[in-house]
């Protein structure tokens, strides 16, 4: 059958009455629990059921796959690997994965910024990769998966990855933090240092990076719709971003 557009206000006002259905349903339950009416009993069992079902279907209404999102990443990922004189193949695994369509354009420039970062930042020039025995045509993986009740986005390349004492030296540069705070901080909590206003490693500013807006943008961005951000480096150089929202709705991140 042919879709039909509904706007999504109609599908909140939806929502809202069945969330309203689900707690009268609850009070129902209540009273089935102490009666003693077979009839009763057995109505409140059969409201329940229906009103599990209706939930589902209405949960359903408001996903659509991260297909949505994703499908202009891979000339975004064209263009900005032109603009840095880099080769990059972009791979999209599970582009079926559904979210609630609230969070689809909320995640758009949080990805955008983190493949924009993998490209500009992690993966290396050509030549370089040529140098450390890579193939010179860089990849970066997204994948999206249901994990723990939660959907789980990866964005993860093959490039350099993180240059921790970099980051540190930056970081005490810009006065973000001082030296002897560095000192006491683990890799991990180094790495966290990414997501701090007016950090940047760059040392000069070009269209793609260097103001020192960036992952604390980012972070920001994922944080009002409840959700969270995670960066790992590991030693062969791949860099893995993470973002995780719970799966029930209305969906937000964990």
């Amino acid at each position: 059958a042919a879709p039909v557009k509904v706007s999504v206000e109609i599908l909140d006002t939806l929502m809202n009455l069945v969330s309203e259905m689900v707690l009268a349903r609850n009070r129902l339950l209540s009273f089935a629990q102490n009666s003693t009416d077979v009839n009763f009993s057995g109505t409140v069992r059969t409201i329940d059921m229906i009103t599990v079902e209706l939930q589902e279907r209405m949960m359903k209404t408001r996903m659509q796959p991260i297909s949505h999102v994703w499908g202009k990443f891979p000339r975004l990922v064209r263009d900005i690997a032109q603009e840095c004189d880099k080769r990059v193949d972009l791979f999209q695994v599970g582009a079926e994965t559904e979210l609630d369509r609230t969070l689809i354009e909320s995640i758009r420039d949080p990805l955008v910024h983190i493949i924009r970062n993998s490209i500009d930042h992690g993966i290396e020039l050509p030549a370089e990769r040529l140098a450390k025995g890579k193939s010179e045509t860089g990849n970066i993986t997204l994948r999206a998966m249901h994990e723990n009740g939660m959907v789980v986005i990866e964005i993860v390349d093959d490039g350099a990855g993180i240059n921790i004492p970099l980051v540190a030296q930056k970081a005490i540069s810009k006065g973000i933090v001082s030296a002897e705070r560095v000192a006491k901080l683990s890799d991990r909590e180094i790495l966290d240092l990414i997501f701090l206003p007016g950090f940047s490693t760059k040392e000069s500013i070009t269209n793609l990076s260097g103001r020192g807006v960036g992952m604390d943008v980012v972070k920001n961005n994922i944080q009002q719709i409840g959700g969270t951000v995670d960066i790992a480096t590991s030693s062969s150089g791949a860099t893995n971003g993470m973002l995780m929202t719970r799966a029930e709705t209305p969906r937000s991140f964990r």
